[in-house]
């Protein structure tokens, strides 16, 4: 299922120009924007409190619509910043993927989806940051997961870039190393099994079992660059990456078969 390819790019939209290594340096004003960066993924009590009690509403959902479970959480830093990187099979993965943690997290939206009445006000309150749909929204997304990390949070990103035409992984791409190298946040593998037969590209939603996998954190810490202004290290993080995947579809597969996912109540996350 998971393809033999990986690709440069980022984590949003399609840029393969290898002379976009940084967008600190690419135009802008840089600081006006991580003050506006950090500025959105603070978050009040009544955000905070709102956040829980959709978080509740939408496990007890996904319980009894998907017989949700998780697997590995115990691989997911429980405190300071870190990606988790996941593969993108449906629109149910954002919210899926932070479901059983321990822990509240960010995750990326199209800016078009702000301007719904009454709907800004509900993604915003579960910690969806606004990325434009124009030649900006790759710096924009940068500056989101980089603000995220800086504050010592987890920020859900999908190193694919788009959801799955056939429930196969895409390739990966760059973006996740340009997000997480700069404070050296590790980078946890997640992969979510189930939620494309849940929610395909082409159709409405069905019932059908949902299972999330973490693996173990990939670190990312700083390093050089070469004559293009690229990460030297960007390639192997990606390799490293698409290893982790291969392991954790094998762990999906073969949850699949054993019916591990059945035993011992509705909800269950396994560390």
């Amino acid at each position: 299922m998971l393809r033999d390819r990986t690709q440069e790019g980022f984590v949003i939209g399609e840029s393969h120009s290898h002379k976009e290594a940084d967008p600190e340096l690419s135009g802008g004003d840089s600081i006006s924007r991580f003050k506006d960066s950090d500025r959105l993924v603070r978050r009040g009590l009544v955000s905070r409190v709102f956040y829980a009690f959709c978080a509740t509403v939408c496990r007890l959902v996904s319980i009894l619509m998907f017989d949700y479970r998780c697997f590995g959480v115990g691989h997911v830093p429980r405190r300071g910043g870190a990606v988790l990187a996941s593969n993108h099979q449906s629109y149910l993965d954002p919210v899926l993927v932070g479901l059983g943690l321990p822990r509240a997290a960010f995750y990326l939206a199209r800016e078009s989806l702000f301007r719904l009445p009454g709907f800004r006000q509900l993604i915003l309150a579960v910690q969806a940051l606004p990325i434009p749909r124009t030649g900006t929204a790759t710096r924009r997304a940068i500056d989101f997961g980089r603000a995220v990390l800086r504050a010592g949070k987890l920020v859900v990103l999908f190193p694919e870039g788009t959801r799955s035409r056939d429930g196969r992984m895409g390739p990966v791409k760059r973006g996740v190393d340009l997000i997480s190298r700069p404070t050296g946040s590790p980078v946890v593998p997640t992969f979510v099994d189930g939620s494309f037969e849940a929610w395909p590209r082409t159709g409405g939603i069905r019932i059908r079992p949902i299972r999330v996998f973490f693996g173990p954190p990939i670190s990312a810490s700083a390093a050089g660059t070469d004559q293009n202004g690229m990460n030297l290290d960007g390639a192997d993080l990606v390799s490293r990456l698409v290893a982790s995947y291969r392991s954790l579809e094998a762990q999906a597969l073969g949850a699949r078969w054993a019916g591990i996912a059945r035993a011992h109540g509705r909800f269950r996350c396994f560390g």
